[in-house]
């Protein structure tokens, strides 16, 4: 039992210290840089993921919540799906987005990079890799500091590093593939029905990293650089523990939920965790409202004060978006994507209107906007669960 204890704590550092070097990498980046640097690096990588969801089309999730035995195939099957979808893009994108054919190329392959890494450190952690998991997860972080120190240009910072990654993804690809028999005929037909029966959730995921993508995008259009620096670094700072939480957690709910037979069971599960990231929440608003100026000062050196009111509405903001955002995983693994859709295409509506109104706005004022627009789309799902959980009580009884 102490055994098995300590194994599960070690576990849980594997996973928790990639996350601590993506934070110290943003804070190190932004001491040595400015707000305005890392403001726009955080706007090409949110760009980014939105195209590397695409790629990922979920078969990152699918990887850990499905059996160790077929984690290895699943691994193929991502990977070629992510090439494929890639490929099928280049024409769209540059019909549609880009005149620069450059422009839309290196989008694609940084996408590619990003989706690759992460079905591919899902197979690691699946199977335990943990070394490997933690290389590929802090490679990121770690090569965007050298490029960072090495460029002044945000942009070529960005790419040489994820550039870089790729690169070593598409070399360690091979050798986890190396001596294994393929059909490649039959890997072929398999990856377009996952790409096709991931489209709802997939979806999902899209639409609510847009969102995200969105308000970061708002800030910046309507502020400014160094306004988005700011955002940026706030969400980095006060949603560690949260991330931390989820990371850690999440794919051990997600097991259960795929071992678990009947859909109360799996409830359940969804129930437990919302109640442990209640009381997370209402820890780190404590936190936040006592001790949040200190934090920020200390972790980014600004030499001003930051305010309250830019503060806490972004503090609530990354309660309400990552209570959104992990109901996405569960709610593919109980295959209601559709009410999600529902309540995160409000919020891009909400989002859309803001960007095109004309109207002068003030960082508070633009921040309490984005934090009634959360409230708005969590209150909807929360009503949306209260009434699922509640039919699957009288079904139950029945």
């Amino acid at each position: 039992m102490l055994y098995a204890e300590r194994l599960l704590k070690e576990k849980y550092f594997y996973i928790a210290l990639p996350i601590a070097v993506v934070f110290l990498a943003n804070i190190f980046i932004t001491q040595i840089k400015g707000f305005s640097f890392i403001g726009q690096i955080a706007i090409f990588t949110a760009a980014s993921n939105l195209f590397a969801i695409i790629a990922a089309h979920r078969m990152d999730i699918e990887i850990l919540s499905d059996s160790r035995e077929d984690s290895k195939m699943k691994l193929i099957n991502g990977m070629i799906g992510a090439f494929i979808i890639v490929i099928l893009s280049l024409p769209i994108l540059s019909f549609f987005l880009f005149t620069d054919y450059m422009d839309y190329l290196f989008i694609l392959l940084l996408s590619l990079s990003i989706s690759l890494n992460e079905i591919l450190t899902s197979f690691f952690l699946r199977n335990d890799s943990y070394k490997k998991y933690i290389l590929f997860k802090s490679l990121p972080p770690i090569a965007l500091i050298f490029f960072s120190i090495s460029y002044d240009s945000p942009l070529t910072a960005w790419l040489s590093s994820y550039s870089f990654v790729l690169c070593f993804i598409l070399a360690n690809i091979f050798f986890e593939t190396k001596g294994s028999q393929l059909n490649y005929s039959l890997i072929f037909k398999h990856c377009i029905k996952n790409i096709i029966t991931k489209i709802a959730p997939t979806t999902v995921a899209l639409i609510s990293a847009f969102g995200s993508f969105l308000w970061l995008f708002l800030i910046n259009y309507k502020i400014g650089a160094e306004a988005a620096g700011i955002w940026s670094n706030i969400y980095r700072i006060f949603s560690l523990p949260i991330i931390l939480y989820l990371s850690i957690f999440l794919p051990i709910s997600l097991l259960e939920v795929g071992q678990s037979a009947s859909t109360i069971k799996k409830f359940t599960h969804l129930k437990i965790f919302t109640f442990k990231y209640s009381l997370l929440s209402i820890t780190l608003i404590l936190v936040s409202m006592m001790f949040g100026q200190f934090l920020f000062s200390f972790f980014t050196g600004y030499s001003e004060v930051i305010s309250y009111k830019v503060l806490m509405p972004i503090i609530f903001f990354i309660i309400l978006k990552n209570f959104i955002g992990y109901h996405q995983s569960f709610f593919q693994a109980f295959k209601k994507n559709f009410i999600l859709l529902f309540v995160l295409s409000i919020e891009i509506a909400l989002a859309g209107y803001l960007m095109i109104s004309n109207q002068a706005f003030e960082l508070e004022y633009l921040l309490n906007t984005i934090f009634l627009s959360l409230l708005l789309c969590f209150s909807m799902l929360f009503i949306y669960i209260c009434k699922l959980n509640f039919s699957i009580k009288r079904a139950f009884l029945k």
